[in-house]
């Protein structure tokens, strides 16, 4: 018996790549979305171990948090929070890279300062300066407004001279109300500006502070006792007058409360 092998007709063809480019179609939103659902647990991950590095620093430092940034201008003004628990964490500077973030804000030691050993970086480390280093993680420094005297925050200008006028600089752990419910590390926002810090705050000239929106509209947020959530953006920042806004305010102080006395008045 002859067996005739019938080729596929060019529309038979076309009907098979369409098909096939279809279904690659289909797949590849449900693959991207979970490639980066698999980035945002990684990123959760990284904050409950910077938390856990800092409660080691803090251990190790008579209660001590480590404070966000020394007073002044880079180069000798810098960010310290990050170095300075960076050992706990075995020096694995992956950890503070988010890694849904853009890989050119991502922290890697480089060295040529020419400055001394201090605050955590190693003799002659390029530090992160103050307000212009690169960087996706924030830590929560001032709290709901800046330069409120005391702050409300974790701790920032540190080394500002002893200057007792400021009520500023590192704060020990136990002056924290609620360590459950207090902001601790967030992700931020890399534009160059501020980048290792976070605030609540929403305004026009404020935005490179914010809490970030890159894992689906929010950012995972650790806090001082240690477990992390996920948060929408808009559940962290502040717009007085909006439903919740004293609930999110109280995320943010170490008092616990809202201090609506320091509150900026909401522009949209």
């Amino acid at each position: 018996m002859n067996h005739i092998r019938r080729a596929f007709s060019l529309m038979e063809m076309l009907v098979v790549m369409a098909l096939i480019t279809l279904l690659i179609s289909m797949l590849l939103p449900a693959l991207s979305k979970a490639k980066e659902k698999g980035r945002t647990s990684k990123c959760l991950s990284n904050t409950r171990q910077h938390m856990m590095a800092m409660q080691m620093y803090i251990d190790e430092n008579r209660g001590y948090l480590p404070g966000a940034h020394t007073a002044g201008a880079a180069p000798e003004g810098s960010m310290i929070w990050m170095p300075r628990i960076r050992k706990y964490a075995n020096d694995h500077e992956e950890l503070f890279n988010c890694p849904t973030a853009d890989p050119q804000y991502y922290w890697k030691q480089e060295f040529g300062s020419g400055l001394p050993a201090r605050y955590g970086y190693a003799a002659d480390e390029i530090r992160i300066g103050n307000g212009n280093g690169r960087f996706t993680y924030g830590y929560n420094d001032w709290g709901v407004n800046e330069f409120t005297n005391p702050h409300h925050g974790l701790g920032n200008h540190i080394d500002r001279g002893g200057n007792p006028s400021y009520q500023w600089g590192e704060i020990k752990a136990d002056s924290i109300a609620s360590h459950s419910s207090m902001v601790a590390i967030a992700d931020s926002t890399p534009d160059g500006i501020w980048d290792a810090v976070v605030d609540p705050n929403d305004q026009p000239h404020f935005p490179a502070e914010r809490p970030s929106d890159r894992h689906d509209g929010g950012s995972n947020v650790v806090f001082v006792d240690m477990h992390a959530e996920y948060f929408r953006q808009e559940e962290l920042l502040i717009r007085p007058g909006e439903p919740g806004d004293v609930d999110r305010a109280r995320r943010w102080n170490r008092s616990n409360s809202p201090e609506v006395q320091d509150w900026l008045p909401y522009v949209p």
